[in-house]
């Protein structure tokens, strides 16, 4: 009589388990599966498919809403609902973008900008060039005066201001500040004869000459010394009252509640590895570098503590509610490693969610989100493998072959 195998009943699955060898591997887990989803319950379903909407070289893809932008060849576009397209700014190559009051900062090593009401506009403004006085008539004692001026933007928005240029006058003379040409209008600042405090003595449309004749009307001092417009850099990120952006080795941050205004003489973290992401939570920032994964806390300067060496993947962090974890509120940042997905809060948590279970490939970039579909919360991450021109999937995405009654069906 022929034996018939023991048959094992396996009524959920636990996700993929590629550490172990095959034969010690638990039966909950599965050893490979593709374009699969696993839902509360264990079991397997086949991922929706997709369709062509629009052909082109794609990335840099951020959506909030009915707001989609991305980067076509080379080029930054609005995606609406649709699926039709608008060009906003040719060619910016790929960009990292971040909200914040309604406005979409992006960012890269070779551009940045602001999305304000679908248009763009400059990350802040730059600092003009010292201006040029010249001795006038008027009513100013003999004395040292220095003299420098800032852009103003329609919307109020003022730049920072060059070094003061510097002018001895005798008695009974007045100043005269050339006022380039520029497509914003002048706001003047002055010292008194002698003095070392700059205040506002007015405003002027660009292309004209301001005269300086009298101190009496000198009010207000000047607050935006050195001020510079936003730095190029990648992966912006808000965090109490502040921008940041990392560029190489450093993390710059704006002036607080000063979103345009960068010190980049002051205003910045020199860490020892170069920063691949930031990534704040409620009581400090994430900073993620090829050397591992440091947890900042405190105010300006932060204090710094290397919690992993771990390696993220740039852009893989997604922001997960911590109402999801059955946790207070706030949210939790998950990333995906070299050595696996951690999921990162406050206090410095950080905490390896597949180490016992998941091994990856090395991979240089990624992008990442987190999806609720179907009564399921996912973390998909999709990775592009060092190396490799085609991008591979990964996050809860599983492969398996499925047997019902004696026959394999179709992945």
């Amino acid at each position: 009589m022929a034996r018939q195998e023991p048959l094992v009943k396996q009524t959920g699955f636990a996700g993929i388990n590629n550490v172990l060898k095959p034969e010690n591997t638990p039966p909950e887990f599965l050893k490979e599966a593709v374009n699969v989803d696993i839902d509360k319950a264990g079991n397997i379903h086949k991922r929706d498919g997709y369709s062509l909407v629009s052909a082109g070289n794609y990335q840099s893809i951020w959506a909030n809403g009915d707001l989609c932008y991305a980067v076509k060849d080379n080029d930054l576009i609005r995606i609406n609902a649709d699926y039709t397209e608008s060009t906003l700014k040719p060619d910016t190559g790929a960009l990292d973008f971040t909200e914040l009051n309604g406005l979409i900062y992006f960012t890269s090593d070779t551009a940045n900008g602001v999305i304000d009401n679908g248009v763009v506009r400059e990350w802040g403004i730059d600092i003009p060039n010292p201006p040029t006085l010249s001795k006038v008539s008027g009513l100013l004692p003999a004395g040292d005066y220095q003299v420098t001026y800032t852009w103003i933007r329609p919307d109020g928005m003022e730049s920072g201001a060059p070094v003061a240029s510097v002018i001895t006058v005798p008695d009974s003379s007045g100043i005269s500040v050339t006022i380039p040409v520029s497509g914003y209008d002048a706001r003047v600042y002055a010292s008194n004869h002698n003095g070392t405090e700059l205040f506002y003595s007015g405003d002027s449309q660009s292309g004209m000459k301001f005269f300086i004749t009298s101190v009496s009307k000198l009010s207000n001092p000047l607050k935006m010394f050195n001020l510079a417009r936003a730095p190029y850099g990648e992966t912006p990120a808000y965090f109490k009252g502040r921008v940041y952006i990392c560029d190489g080795n450093s993390v710059w941050y704006s002036e607080p509640l000063q979103y345009e205004h960068f010190n980049l003489d002051s205003n910045y973290l020199d860490m020892e590895h170069k920063v691949i992401g930031l990534m704040p939570v409620d009581d400090g920032m994430w900073i993620a570098t090829e050397g591992g994964l440091y947890f900042a806390f405190g105010t300006n300067p932060f204090n710094l503590m290397l919690k992993e060496a771990a390696v993220m993947v740039k852009g893989t962090n997604a922001v997960i509610p911590m109402s999801y974890l059955k946790q207070s509120t706030g949210y939790f940042v998950a990333i995906t490693t070299d050595k696996g997905v951690f999921l990162l809060g406050n206090t410095g948590y950080c905490g390896n969610l597949t180490s016992t279970n998941l091994s990856l490939e090395k991979a240089s970039t990624g992008t990442a989100e987190f999806v609720e579909q179907s009564g399921a919360n996912q973390y998909i991450s999709i990775l592009k493998k060092t190396g490799e021109p085609n991008n591979s999937v990964f996050g809860d995405i599983v492969s398996s072959e499925i047997i019902r009654n004696g026959v394999a069906l179709p992945n």
